[in-house]
C-alpha cells in the first residue's frame, strides 16, 4: 500500500518550496512500513516545451518498521533529493524519470521510477512502467532491492481539447 503528496509554492517561475507527505507499506519488503515528512528547495532546471526536469533538496523526519523487529519503529532526520524528469516525445506520448534519495543514519532509501505514457485515444492512455526500491540496510533474509513492473490504463479528466 502506498500514499503520498506534495504541496509546492512557486516563488517565481523556476524557483518553488515543497511539503512531501509519504507512506508505504509492503509486508514483503525490507522495511515492512515506512512515513516519511519532508520540506525543501526546487527549481524547474527545464521548462519545456519538450524537455522538464526539477531537482529538489530538503530535509525532514523518517518513521520506519523494519522486518527483523516488528512494530518497532525507528524514527529519525533525514535529508531528501529527488530529480524529476519528462521528455514529451510527441502530443500524444511522454517520457518520465523520477528519482528520489532520502537518507538517514540507520538506510538509505532509494526509488527510481522510469514509465512510458501513451495515448489510446481522446483522454485514454495506456502507462508502462518499472520501478526500482533500495534500502541500503535490511534484514537478513530479505532483498535490499525490490521491482515492479506495470501497465495500466488511465483517463485524464479536465483536460481542454485542441
Amino acid at each position: 500500500y502506498a500514499a503520498n503528496e506534495q504541496l509546492d509554492y512557486n516563488f517565481t517561475t523556476r524557483d518553488y518550496a515543497f511539503v512531501a507527505v509519504e507512506w508505504n507499506k509492503d509486508l514483503f519488503a525490507a522495511n515492512r512500513e515506512r512515513t516519511s515528512e519532508t520540506a525543501g528547495y526546487g527549481r524547474h532546471v527545464l521548462i519545456g516545451p519538450t524537455h522538464f526536469l526539477d531537482l529538489e533538496v530538503g530535509v525532514g523526519a523518517r518513521q520506519q518498521e523494519t522486518s527483523d523487529i516488528p512494530r518497532e519503529r525507528e524514527n529519525e532526520f533525514i535529508e531528501r533529493g529527488a530529480a524529476k524528469y519528462r521528455w514529451a516525445i510527441t502530443q500524444t506520448t511522454s517520457f518520465t524519470e523520477a528519482l528520489k534519495v532520502e537518507s538517514g543514519p540507520s538506510n538509505t532509501y532509494t526509488e527510481s521510477v522510469t514509465a512510458l505514457k501513451l495515448q489510446i485515444v481522446g483522454s485514454l492512455f495506456a502507462n508502462l512502467s518499472y520501478t526500482i526500491k533500495n534500502n541500503t540496510q535490511s534484514a537478513p533474509d530479505t532483498k535490499k532491492t525490490d521491482t515492479e513492473t506495470a501497465v495500466t490504463v488511465s483517463y485524464e479528466f479536465g483536460k481542454e481539447k485542441p
